[in-house]
């Protein structure tokens, strides 16, 4: 079975980017499959990652293709309507052809129930939708104090230091103006934001910039960072936090999690399948402080959620949890059309 991959359709995407390249190690590492790098006659399966309105050759290749259709739902209408000005203009024609492209698949792959009920009830997506959560090397973000107390050294922080660490490309539907707050009610600690802001076209631009240019003294932002650098920076937390208001998974918990540090999110719909009770779910700045504050003053609070956390990391680690995607990959194969 050869299984090849749209790498151009997911340069720009930060989680779908790292959810790929897990995907594709995942792939490489198993027995049961063959990657080929390129589409070829003996392809069977082609599974697409994103949906990308700017490079229609992935859409293009599954109309024409006769082999079997795999599109993964990374993005749905409300990832992308807050982060691009004017979305009462375009969101209904994007919606239009995201329907159209998923449309084209024998199956389509849902990172969480609720993007699955999206796909069904809102998108109309008429193939079969099954939900395969993103997984990825727990290895990579595995670490012990020796390395910490290294990296802490190295990009400039104290050994005693309480680190609050969160990641992701910088848009409106990310909060950083709620991690900013919480950093400014927090001064003792300090805080780190892994990424930047993607494209200068993004709402509210001017405001999340001058945010980024001008942040209080406790706040550190990376910048844009390689998936090595990403796993570094997230390995000094203490605590991880993930205000976003709008995600289909939330791959970044899934990391900070595999470094055994407690996590604290928003409080999202989209979490109570995939995290449950093993977050902490905030629903304002005053909730992000004093959960924050909470796991500094508690350590039977904060260790409890160190374990937590350690079930997070299980769940999702690809070394003991890629059969299911690959069953369906088989099960495609051996299906033949009526």
């Amino acid at each position: 079975m050869h299984l090849p991959f749209k790498k151009e359709a997911c340069e720009k995407g930060f989680g779908i980017k790292n959810a790929y390249f897990e995907c594709e190690k995942l792939l490489k590492a198993s027995k049961r499959v063959h990657l080929d790098e390129n589409l070829s006659p003996k392809t069977d399966v082609i599974h697409f990652h994103t949906f990308d309105v700017w490079d229609p050759r992935p859409f293009l290749i599954a109309l024409l293709s006769r082999k079997k259709i795999v599109m993964s739902a990374h993005i749905i209408p409300d990832t992308v309507a807050k982060m691009i000005p004017f979305s009462f203009i375009w969101l209904r024609y994007f919606k239009m052809l995201l329907r159209i492209y998923l449309n084209r698949a024998d199956v389509v792959i849902a990172v969480s129930n609720a993007t699955r009920d999206v796909c069904v009830n809102d998108l109309k997506v008429e193939p079969e939708v099954v939900v395969v959560p993103n997984l990825i090397d727990i290895s990579r973000f595995r670490t012990n104090s020796h390395e910490v107390n290294t990296l802490r050294k190295e990009l400039g922080f104290g050994l005693d230091d309480f680190i609050i660490v969160s990641s992701g490309h910088i848009q409106p539907r990310k909060r950083f103006d709620i991690f900013i707050e919480t950093a400014k009610m927090l001064p003792r600690f300090k805080f780190v934001w892994i990424g930047d802001i993607m494209f200068k076209y993004t709402s509210d631009y001017k405001k999340l910039k001058a945010m980024i240019d001008n942040p209080p003294e406790n706040v550190t932002v990376t910048g844009i960072l390689e998936p090595d650098d990403v796993a570094k920076w997230t390995k000094l937390a203490n605590v991880i936090i993930f205000p976003s208001d709008q995600e289909t998974f939330g791959l970044a918990i899934v990391e900070g999690a595999a470094t055994l540090t407690p996590v604290v999110a928003r409080n999202l719909k989209d979490y109570d399948a995939t995290f449950g009770d093993k977050i902490i779910r905030c629903n304002d700045v005053a909730d992000f402080v004093n959960e924050i504050q909470r796991l500094y003053d508690d350590p039977e609070c904060y260790n409890q959620y160190v374990q937590k956390s350690a079930q997070i990391a299980e769940k999702y680690d690809s070394a003991v949890n890629g059969d299911e995607l690959v069953n369906i990959y088989e099960r495609l194969c051996y299906t033949t059309d009526a």
